[in-house]
């Protein structure tokens, strides 16, 4: 059985999707990896219904239906006569029907109705290996070659199904599928993959400090559970809940030092990793902001941080983020023409009126006194606004220069 990484996974389920979702797919994978995820992410994109089954924790008859005798049949047709004359006779005559009545099919569940409303769709059958024996006795027509039915009712040509289980490898407590029941499948096996998780974290807008982490130590994100020597270990998915507390403001990443923080987060991810997230923010909140941070990475919210870090009063970090933009920028202004990117960005940074004076006229006057800045200037001359700023700045430090 090969194993693959989420972005595959990913492929594998959408082309069969929309190819040939008459197959059933049995994907293998440690907990929290993103099992699950993956078809709801495909079911998103492909704009189809998704249905979602846990049968570990469903009693059989919530999973295969309930018998129907015609009795609700028959309870209809009582209601219908009660303002009869002759109600009484009419009355004898059903309850008779009722305990005569033959079995007659299945009272489907409720989940059966999305089935039903749509041609197309997946079905996502979550860790089938810890239900009940006649849990999966239910579902195992469903994945027959040429049947899939429910008791007596058609699933769509339309729809693919998907089964998502843990390894029975002893950890987790579930139990090996029957061959009959795998040999009806297409098996893969998923692992952990953080390349593949980054570039998902990106996309899904998983908080950059959270993935500045993963690069830097893999293991603070996914472990072996089999190898894992906290009580917790950290998942993919223990991290995207952490980011939403970060969104929500459950974690404030100002204070992450804090007791409070680390218990939060060691409940969730661990000891270790909880202690290895706050060390890595706290360095990075406590660093200068770089240039190249400023001018090559997302200066939306790096000037955010830069701003805070100047909130926050950190004038040491401060004049040293002014003389290192002014370092790069001598160094752009060297090797010939001005990306454009650079120089919005510049710009953004002189205009924004969070800006503070005593900043924004040690980096003009920065800017004007290497005299290798020609091409700099040029390039934000263009903005009126800008020139005005830069000569006010240059006139009140010769001003005070000749004082």
């Amino acid at each position: 059985m090969n194993t693959i990484n989420m972005n595959t996974f990913k492929g594998i389920v959408k082309s069969f999707a929309v190819n040939n979702p008459k197959a059933t797919l049995l994907v293998e994978g440690d907990t929290g990896i993103g099992k699950t995820r993956v078809p709801i992410e495909v079911a998103n994109e492909l704009k189809i219904p998704i249905q979602i089954l846990h049968p570990a924790l469903e009693a059989e008859e919530d999973i295969g239906g309930i018998p129907d005798t015609g009795l609700s049949t028959v309870l209809t047709s009582l209601c219908e006569i009660i303002g009869s004359k002759d109600k009484g006779e009419d009355i004898i005559s059903a309850l008779h029907k009722a305990t005569d009545s033959e079995f007659l099919g299945f009272k489907m569940p409720a989940w059966w109705k999305t089935i039903q409303r749509s041609e197309r769709g997946i079905l996502l059958i979550d860790e089938p290996n810890r239900a009940p024996e006649q849990v999966l006795q239910a579902l195992f027509s469903l994945i027959e070659v040429g049947k899939r039915t429910l008791r007596d009712r058609q699933l769509g040509e339309g729809w693919l199904v998907v089964l998502a289980i843990n390894p029975p490898n002893g950890f987790y407590q579930v139990r090996e599928l029957a061959p009959a029941f795998k040999r009806r499948t297409v098996r893969f096996r998923v692992s952990f993959d953080l390349e593949s998780w980054i570039e998902w974290g990106r996309d899904n807008n998983i908080h950059e400090l959270i993935l500045g982490m993963g690069r830097a130590t893999p293991e603070a994100i996914w472990v072996d559970p089999n190898k894992c020597e906290d009580e917790i270990s950290p998942t993919p998915a223990s991290w995207t809940e952490v980011n939403d507390w970060i969104n929500s403001g459950v974690i404030d990443l100002k204070r992450v030092n804090t007791l409070e923080t680390r218990t939060i987060l060691s409940g969730k991810i661990g000891e270790r990793p909880a202690l290895l997230f706050q060390k890595y923010v706290a360095e990075k909140y406590t660093r200068p902001i770089t240039a190249k941070e400023i001018f090559e990475g997302s200066s939306k919210k790096v000037l955010e941080k830069f701003f805070e870090q100047q909130e926050a009063g950190k004038n040491d970090r401060m004049h040293t983020s002014i003389e290192d933009i002014i370092s790069y920028l001598k160094a752009v202004d060297e090797k010939g023409n001005i990306p454009t990117g650079i120089t919005d960005t510049l710009k953004k940074l002189i205009l924004d009126k969070r800006f503070q004076s005593v900043y924004r006229s040690a980096l003009m006057v920065g800017i004007v006194k290497q005299h290798s800045m020609d091409k700099v200037i040029h390039a934000i001359s263009t903005d009126n606004q800008v020139m005005n700023i830069l000569e006010e700045e240059v006139e009140t430090n010769l001003e005070k220069g000749n004082q």
